[in-house]
């Protein structure tokens, strides 16, 4: 009786999972025969194609931990602080805002104080506010 064993990994081969593989000699290199087990087989048929395991792998766990796409930071202003920042009056930045695609998120803000009190606060995202600045040429300084 004939024990095959897997050359690469040392694996005891049934007769119906050995397959005996055969390299011709080139050269002075010597003619060579081993024994695989299907899992090396594997392998092997990746690594002819030019499918390293190891760079499967890395490309899997570079994947798994690679972080979403960040989304654009966004930042909320209040009209007084547009103002400010721009050197604009009120009605020239409500104007811009109003242009810009897509539009600003609005949100209401009460004065926690005094309730009968509140203003818009604006939700400009980084490519808003550079488009703002372009416009306004910078704003002030």
């Amino acid at each position: 009786m004939k024990k095959t064993i897997c050359d690469k990994c040392g694996k005891e081969l049934l007769d119906d999972e050995a397959l005996e593989m055969y390299i011709d000699g080139c050269g002075s290199a010597p003619e060579k025969y081993f024994d695989l087990c299907p899992a090396c087989r594997e392998k092997l048929i990746d690594w002819l194609a030019g499918v390293c395991p190891c760079k499967k792998q890395a490309a899997e766990i570079q994947a798994a931990t690679e972080k979403p796409a960040k989304a654009p930071k966004k930042k909320t202003w209040s009209m007084k602080d547009l103002v400010e920042k721009f050197g604009k009056n009120r009605s020239t930045i409500s104007d811009a805002l109003k242009k810009l695609a897509p539009l600003p998120g609005k949100t209401r803000v009460v004065d926690p104080v005094k309730k009968d009190r509140w203003w818009y606060e604006y939700t400009l995202t980084d490519p808003q506010m550079k488009e703002l600045a372009k416009r306004f040429k910078g704003g002030a300084k």
